[in-house]
């Protein structure tokens, strides 16, 4: 690994050299403003800090907002400032064959509605036949071989870049970094790959395969970008937000790996791109699996992952915008790989990329490092302070979520 991290150093330091750390998203932006999806509880505190916004439509939900490109820093740290939360809104793009932004928002809000909720729990009744425990031999074998040391050091490295705001370089040699070390951990792996998904900024996605026997997929996930939500040319380390659930993909990948395991389903790992801002790379990728109409067993996403400072041995599992069947599994695994009982969170919107494939009809499930509703949350993150330091220097909590994500890959990797 030590080519890895030279690389990885060497990236930081040509970014600082050359000053090209960031570029302003105005530049890059098509239009002057911006639809976006968020809560709809929230419009009014919104309103006062943007008067300027336009409330294009409610439901019981959430709200579609048209706001202009320059304000859509200060809906992040209003947002941001009110929840401690990440994400905090859905970015809306223009629909393809012609489709506007105001129908594409219009269709993604009846994808989140309650009745896509219940319809979604039942497609994900094709797989219960996958939603069993039986590969105890197979996951007690991984999960022992789980080492805090190595989520550390994608922690430390990884949130070494001074930012990973999608719009910045430094963003682009993250993403170069994080394909080049799964890259070397896949290194003697035939029928697999590790490649960009490209978007629209500069930031890309990171895809790793491993190639199974069938044309069905599981997918683990979580995001690569961080942001400052104070200003996005300030400092943003993100080491829990998201280094950490980066660090413990990476793990879990690892471990598969080195017991040269070969799946029955593909086993996909994704960072995704610019999640802060809307959750925008993993709405790509979900969308792009849609229409190829992949089959996709489960999602799992792993966002924040090492700090709980208040209960340092349990999970929490989010039980909005992801499917109930595969949230009550994970429930089950987490009881019975590691002998916890996961607590329960509500978003009360799309926190994370789980949403993306959510909205597409995919069954996801979002297990979290806190709980949010007793306000347990790390309140550092989107500033200078998400380190390291504050999580005690270790990726103790992070084991946890390498053990739970190992466990629903081994026992969805099964004929159905």
């Amino acid at each position: 690994m030590n080519k890895v991290k030279k690389l990885l150093h060497f990236n930081i330091i040509i970014c600082f050299f050359c000053h090209i750390c960031l570029v302003n998203a105005k530049q890059i932006q098509e239009k002057d403003y911006s639809l976006i999806i968020v809560d709809q509880t929230k419009v009014e505190l919104l309103k006062k800090s943007v008067p300027s916004l336009q409330l294009v439509r409610s439901d019981s939900r959430t709200s579609i907002l048209k706001i202009e490109n320059n304000h859509l820093e200060e809906v992040q740290e209003t947002l941001h400032e009110e929840s401690g939360k990440c994400g905090n809104y859905t970015y809306v793009p223009d629909g393809e064959n012609g489709i506007s932004g105001e129908q594409e928002a219009i269709h993604i809000m009846n994808q989140l509605a309650v009745e896509t909720q219940i319809q979604n729990m039942n497609d994900s009744l094709k797989y219960i036949n996958n939603y069993a425990i039986k590969r105890q031999s197979l996951i007690n074998s991984w999960i022992s071989k789980v080492q805090e040391s190595n989520i550390k050091d994608v922690i430390t490295d990884l949130s070494s870049f001074p930012t990973r705001y999608y719009q910045s370089n430094l963003s682009l040699a993250a993403s170069k970094a994080i394909r080049e070390r799964w890259r070397y951990i896949m290194r003697n792996r035939r029928n697999s790959s590790v490649e960009f998904f490209w978007h629209s900024w500069r930031q890309p996605s990171v895809i790793a395969m491993i190639k199974g026997k069938n044309d069905k997929y599981i997918i683990i996930g979580g995001h690569l970008d961080s942001i400052n939500s104070s200003t996005v040319s300030d400092f943003a380390p993100g080491a829990d937000d998201n280094a950490s659930g980066i660090a413990t993909l990476t793990e879990i990948l690892r471990v598969i790996e080195d017991d040269k395991y070969e799946p029955v389903n593909n086993i996909v790992v994704i960072g995704y791109a610019a999640e802060e801002v809307g959750l925008r790379g993993s709405a790509d990728i979900a969308k792009f699996f849609r229409q190829k109409n992949r089959d996709v067993i489960g999602v799992l996403q792993l966002d924040m992952t090492n700090f709980n400072k208040a209960n340092p041995k349990n999970i929490y599992l989010t039980t909005d915008y992801t499917d109930a069947a595969l949230t009550n599994y994970v429930d089950k695994l987490a009881r019975e790989y590691l002998k916890i009982v996961p607590g329960k969170n509500t978003c009360g919107y799309g926190c994370s990329d789980h949403a993306s494939w959510f909205k597409e009809g995919y069954p996801s499930v979002n297990p979290f490092e806190a709980d949010w509703d007793l306000k347990q949350y790390n309140t550092k993150i989107h500033t200078v302070e998400d380190t390291l330091m504050t999580m005690n220097n270790n990726a103790n909590h992070s084991l946890l979520f390498a053990k739970l994500g190992l466990a629903f890959v081994g026992e969805l990797d099964v004929e159905n």
